[in-house]
């Protein structure tokens, strides 16, 4: 009997994990690929639909608290 709960628990742990991790699956590409450190850079992050009814309807970017930036421009495009 114990066996078997911790079988379930660990299924269910493993389905959370994967089920969590699927946004991460997106195929998003940001240019250029690396910045020069106290340069000024602008990065363009590319994300395809695989299908043609597929639209993105969000990007969500973090920057890092360790290494901070001192500013940051946003410029949405529409498609």
């Amino acid at each position: 009997m114990r066996l078997r709960k911790l079988a379930v628990v660990t299924a269910a742990s493993a389905a959370l994990i994967v089920g969590l991790a699927a946004p991460a699956l997106a195929h998003v590409t940001v240019n250029p690929s690396e910045a020069q450190q106290g340069g000024f850079e602008k990065l363009t992050f590319r994300i395809p639909n695989e299908m043609d009814n597929a639209n993105t309807v969000k990007l969500d970017v973090q920057i890092p608290t360790d290494h901070p930036i001192p500013s940051v421009s946003v410029q949405p495009k529409t498609g």
